[in-house]
C-alpha cells in the first residue's frame, strides 16, 4: 500500500515541480520580457490539461486505482476505469500542446524561410495529430458508456495498437523536436559557448522519450492484465511524469532573462539577435533598408532618474537579407541607476 501511495504522491510532486517552472515562465514573459507569443499560448493550454489530469488522480485512486481488483467493488472498478480514460484524453491534449509550444518557439527563432516552412508543416502535423487523437480517445467506444460497463472492450477500438501507434509517433517527434533547433541556432548572433548551451537546453527535451516509453510499457501491462486497477497506478504515474517533464523542458529555454537578472543583478536586455536583421541605414545607400529584428528571451530594461556615465555601445556587421549588401548595426546600451 505504501508503494501505491507513493505513486499517487509522485503525480503531485511532478506537477508541483512543473508548476514552479510554468509560474517562473509567466513571470519572465510578463514582467521581464513584456510580451507573450504563440508558444506561451500552447504551453498554457498544456498546463491546463496537466491540471485536469491532476484532478483525475485523487478520484481514481479513491475509487480503486492502486488496489487489487479483488479488494474493491465492481462499481468502484468501473468508475476507476472511467476516470483513467478521462485522464488519457487530457494526456494527449497536454503532450501535443507542449510540442506545439516548442515548435512555435523555434519558429520565432528561425530566420530562414526554409526553416520556417518546415516548422509550419511540422507544427501543423503535430496540431492535427493532437486534435485527432483527443477526439479518437474521447470516442474510443461506441457507445462511450461501454468504457465503464461490464462489456468493455466490446465496441471499442483496438486500444493496444492505438497506444503503440501513438507511442511511436511521440518518440519520433520527440527526436525531431530535439534536433530541430540545431540548424536554427546557427543563425543566432551569440557566442559559440552560448549556442552550445542552448542546444543542450533544447536537447534536454529528448528526456521525455524515456517518459513516453515508460508510459507505453505500463499502459500495455495494465490493458492486458485482469488486475487493471493495480497496474494502472504505474501507468498513471508515468502519464503525470511525461506531461510535467514536457512542461519543464518547454519552459526552461525561456527562463534566461530571469536567471540572468538574479545572478547578475541586472535587468538590461539579454536577448538573442538573429542573423539577417537589418537596423539602421545601409552603408551603400541613403535610405533605411527593409529587414527585421527578432529578439528572443529579451528582458525589458528598467529606467530611473539619474543617468550615469557607464554607457556602452556595440557594433555588428551583418548581411542584409535579400540585398547582398552590408548593414552596420550600432546598438547603444545605457545604464540607469538611482541617485
Amino acid at each position: 500500500m505504501g508503494e501505491i501511495s507513493g505513486m499517487e504522491a509522485g503525480c503531485y510532486v511532478s506537477f508541483a515541480v512543473a508548476f514552479v517552472f510554468v509560474a517562473a515562465r509567466l513571470y519572465t514573459r510578463h514582467f521581464l520580457v513584456g510580451a507573450f507569443g504563440l508558444d506561451d499560448f500552447f504551453l498554457f493550454v498544456a498546463f491546463l490539461n496537466s491540471i485536469a489530469i491532476l484532478v483525475c488522480v485523487p478520484i481514481m485512486f479513491k475509487l480503486g486505482i492502486g488496489k487489487h481488483i479483488t479488494t474493491i467493488t465492481m462499481e468502484g472498478f468501473f468508475q476507476a476505469r472511467k476516470w483513467a480514460w478521462i485522464s488519457q484524453i487530457f494526456y494527449y491534449g497536454a503532450v501535443g500542446s507542449v510540442k506545439c509550444s516548442i515548435i512555435a518557439l523555434y519558429y520565432r527563432l528561425a530566420s530562414k524561410n526554409v526553416h520556417k516552412l518546415v516548422l509550419k508543416i511540422f507544427g501543423g502535423a503535430l496540431l492535427g495529430h493532437t486534435i485527432a487523437v483527443v477526439i479518437t480517445t474521447s470516442r474510443m467506444c461506441d457507445p462511450v458508456n461501454v468504457i465503464w460497463g461490464p462489456t468493455f472492450p466490446a465496441g471499442c477500438i483496438d486500444l493496444l495498437n492505438f497506444n503503440y501507434f501513438n507511442a511511436a509517433f511521440h518518440i519520433a517527434t520527440d527526436i525531431a523536436v530535439a534536433v530541430a533547433p540545431i540548424p536554427i541556432l546557427k543563425g543566432l548572433q551569440i557566442s559559440q559557448r552560448k549556442k552550445m548551451g542552448l542546444v543542450v537546453v533544447f536537447a534536454v527535451g529528448a528526456l521525455t522519450i524515456i517518459g513516453t516509453i515508460a508510459r507505453q510499457v505500463t499502459n500495455a501491462i495494465a490493458l492486458t492484465n485482469r488486475d487493471f486497477t493495480w497496474y494502472w497506478a504505474g501507468a498513471e504515474l508515468c502519464t503525470c511524469i511525461e506531461v510535467n517533464m514536457g512542461l519543464i523542458c518547454a519552459t526552461a529555454p525561456v527562463l534566461r532573462p530571469l536567471f540572468k537578472g538574479v545572478f547578475s543583478g541586472s535587468s538590461r536586455d539579454n536577448g538573442y539577435e538573429l542573423e539577417g536583421s537589418s537596423k539602421g541605414k545601409s552603408e551603400g545607400g541613403a535610405g533605411s533598408q527593409p529587414g527585421y529584428t527578432t529578439k528572443i528571451f529579451a528582458s525589458r530594461s528598467k529606467q530611473s532618474k539619474t543617468l550615469t556615465s557607464s554607457n556602452e555601445s556595440e557594433e555588428h556587421i551583418v548581411p542584409s537579407p535579400g540585398q547582398g549588401q552590408v548593414v552596420k548595426n550600432v546598438e547603444y546600451r545605457v545604464d540607469y541607476s538611482t541617485a
